[in-house]
């Protein structure tokens, strides 16, 4: 099958596509069973067969822009028989390898952030087959994937000359396994990747940089609901519960839903055909779910496949470490905690007048991985400014930037994830009621971090800006509290400000990309951006 260059929004589904040249001459060199070059983008594979007796079986080759899902397929061919360019996400299917010298392979040379991941697959083939390789850049991502015992002992590796490559080798692994026991190349190292991500957060949408979402826009071609979210054996589901999801099956009027712990089959509720997603609200810790949709329509039902998922065994845990602004008591701490359900706990160990320097030395961030939280958003830089003295001081392009990389590092190191908040402004402002912030540097020199080291970013002191740029004189009062000679601090928080900026609303930023965002607010006055 050849793909037009200029083809987009392509769905292949229900079918089976085989090249059977190798069986009939004899030859096992390249034969594409589907290929697709140029410009050609976003193609979807789903419950499908791409079969070849040679190489380079699934060929979609747009380096610059290609975009690539495949879900529920079985893959066989020979060497680097699925060998994407661009990014690729693949879930729930089985690799069907014959050939001693690899079975998967990516180029991802054009952009960094172009991935080939693989999750909740399984790798068979002939004996000593090798998992993968490639030529170019590229990027492995693989999550609870099963392999044979007859894969190889050796690594993905790169061929070619180590001076051809742009980056480091980027190959990650979580949560795999193989028949007859497992190897070390392939133990978990997600933290390793840019920006840690944990294995919920690897969604097709995050994979493809927020441009395409496949699953939440594929439209009703199968007979029966497909493609769950959660993914079918996904595990470490938060306890505060899973908002379920499927693809509407074809033609249905209606959905029959059961879901409960796996030992226990749940009541079906009826929905209807406009409805393909279910909250399921709290859920036990350490549980085993199932749940089935079974589609409805006017020839009768269609029963769904059952899937399955299993909770985490211990609440997720957010710890916040910062300065006075952090708190609960001065800061937004509270409006942050209060934003919480049920299922997440929230530790804050944000302590006043604190600066980078003085939170490691005093040894409070020692205590916040000690608790071993799965999340810590770290927000600092109101006593590390100029004047604070010198056990606090620190320079924003020097030894404020060596902390923040030094608790990014030993967090992920823990196991923890962390994400960076630039500082709350302050809230002073000029004659026309626009900010004038004295933090500016600092915030910088957190951006810089976050796109160093590839760890995600709140930009708080922009859309806190943003925010109060927004605001009358009385709103503005109304953020801070009072000191005791009467006048107003423009640093810390009422209530009120707790509860503004401990919820900032989310700007639909791209995944995996630090960058500002929207304000709290619609803007009332045009002021100049700091």
């Amino acid at each position: 099958m050849n793909v037009g260059d200029d083809v987009t929004d392509l769905l292949l589904a229900n079918l089976t596509i085989r090249n059977d040249f190798g069986s009939r001459h004899g030859d096992h060199d390249h034969q594409f069973a589907i290929r697709s070059g140029g410009n050609a983008t976003r193609i979807v594979l789903l419950h499908a067969n791409v079969l070849a007796d040679g190489g380079d079986t699934v060929s979609l080759w747009n380096a610059f822009t290609g975009m690539t899902y495949h879900a529920s397929c079985t893959f066989e061919g020979w060497v680097d028989f699925v060998c994407p360019r661009g990014t690729s996400y693949v879930t729930n299917s089985r690799f069907i390898a014959h050939n001693l010298t690899a079975a998967i392979w990516h180029d991802g040379s054009r952009d960094r952030d172009h991935r080939f991941v693989i999750r909740s697959s399984r790798f068979d083939g002939d004996p000593g087959f090798p998992l993968g390789r490639n030529n170019r850049d590229g990027q492995f991502t693989l999550l609870d994937c099963a392999f044979s015992g007859a894969m190889a002992d050796q690594p993905i590796f790169r061929p070619s000359a180590p001076e051809t490559y742009t980056w480091e080798p980027r190959v990650f692994f979580h949560g795999c396994r193989r028949d007859d026991g497992d190897l070390p190349w392939f133990a978990d190292n997600l933290k390793d990747a840019d920006f840690s991500p944990t294995p919920a957060e690897i969604t097709p949408e995050w994979t493809f940089c927020g441009q395409w979402d496949p699953e939440g826009t594929m439209p009703a071609v199968l007979p029966f609901a497909a493609v769950p979210r959660p993914h079918d054996g996904d595990r470490e589901i938060p306890t505060f519960g899973a908002l379920l999801r499927w693809v509407a099956a074809r033609g249905a009027t209606g959905y029959e839903l059961f879901f409960g712990p796996a030992d226990e089959p749940g009541r079906g509720t009826r929905l209807d055909a406009g409805t393909t997603s279910w909250r399921t609200g709290p859920l036990a810790a350490g549980t085993r779910y199932a749940w089935r949709v079974d589609a409805i329509g006017t020839e009768g039902r269609v029963r769904g496949e059952t899937w399955s998922f299993t909770t985490a065994a211990r609440p997720f845990r957010i710890a916040l470490a910062g300065d006075s602004t952090v708190t609960d008591r001065q800061g937004w701490g509270t409006g942050f905690a209060r934003r919480m359900g049920a299922g997440a706990t929230c530790a804050n160990h944000a302590r006043g007048g604190r600066s980078t320097k003085s939170f490691l030395e005093e040894g409070h961030w020692e205590r916040v991985l000690a608790e071993r939280p799965d999340v810590v958003l770290i927000q600092f830089g109101h006593n590390d400014a100029p004047g604070k003295g010198p056990e606090r001081e620190t320079d924003a392009f020097t030894t404020y930037r060596e902390n923040l990389s030094r608790m990014v590092d030993e967090a992920r190191d823990a196991g923890t994830r962390p994400v960076l908040l630039t500082p709350l402004t302050r809230r002073t402002v000029d004659e026309a009621g626009c900010v004038r912030s004295d933090l500016g540097f600092y915030a910088d020199a957190v951006r810089a971090v976050a796109l160093e080291r590839r760890v995600p970013l709140l930009d708080l002191h922009r859309l806190s800006i943003e925010a109060v740029d927004t605001m009358s004189p009385a709103e503005v009062a109304a953020l801070g509290v009072p000191k005791e000679d009467g006048t107003l601090d423009r640093t810390h928080l009422s209530p009120a400000g707790s509860a503004l900026f401990g919820a900032p609303r989310r700007g639909g930023a791209r995944p995996g990309r630090p960058r500002p965002r929207a304000a709290f607010r619609t803007a009332r006055r045009t002021c100049p951006q700091e």
